[in-house]
């Protein structure tokens, strides 16, 4: 198992004081050959407990060991340590993913710049239509009691006259020719929140460029 770094990752600077120390490349190679505690270590090496923990939690804290479990011990659990990859690899190639996220989010930024105008234009234009449409539906609606038809009209009769009967209402041509209205003037938003969005981004391409 391996692990590629780069030349400006911030955990190198761990790694570099204690591959630069004696102990703690002692440490490393301890290490190489299994999980181990820092008894064991110590044990192994001769070097002192403390000296152990303290390289350790410096490796832990860095990434470069981990804490592969625990094991009973004289006094208690005691913790066992391991390499987190045998070979590390340290590369001062230019980081092609970060660039590659980085052009992404650019061209994500700017396929919102484009679609922000569409969607504001559109919204303002069904709202304008909305309350366009509503004041009209309040101000010319005609009442009920006065286009409502009567079902019936009798005339007075003379001989043969029979009563003469009106059926129907009156309301359902108003309601149709309200409705068809409500559609044109919906379509007729659309068409100007699309018209308008397209010369925005137009006009926005027009600066950037």
């Amino acid at each position: 198992m391996e692990e590629v770094f780069h030349i400006g990752d911030d955990r190198l600077s761990t790694l570099a004081s204690v591959l630069s120390s004696e102990t703690g490349r002692t440490i490393l190679l301890a290490l190489s050959n299994g999980p181990k505690s820092a008894g064991d270590i110590s044990e192994s090496t001769g070097l002192p407990i403390s000296t152990v923990m303290f390289h350790l939690s410096k490796l832990v804290e860095s990434g470069f060991v981990k804490i592969a479990g625990d094991i009973p011990g004289k006094h208690g659990r005691k913790k066992l340590y391991e390499l987190t990859s045998n070979r590390l690899i340290i590369t001062i190639a230019p980081r092609v993913e970060r660039d590659v996220s980085k052009k992404e989010k650019a061209e994500r930024t700017r396929i919102f710049d484009y679609t922000k105008p569409v969607m504001l234009s559109l919204m303002i234009a069904l709202l304008m239509s909305g309350i366009f449409l509503y004041g009209f539906s309040n101000v010319f609606a005609p009442k009920n009691e006065l286009i409502r038809a009567p079902t019936a009209l009798s005339v007075p009769s003379e001989g043969n006259v029979t009563p003469l009967a009106l059926k129907g209402n009156t309301t359902s041509l108003y309601e149709a020719m309200v409705r068809l209205f409500y559609i044109y003037v919906i379509i007729f938003a659309i068409i100007i929140a699309l018209t308008s969005s397209l010369i925005s981004t137009w006009i926005s391409r027009g600066y950037k460029r």
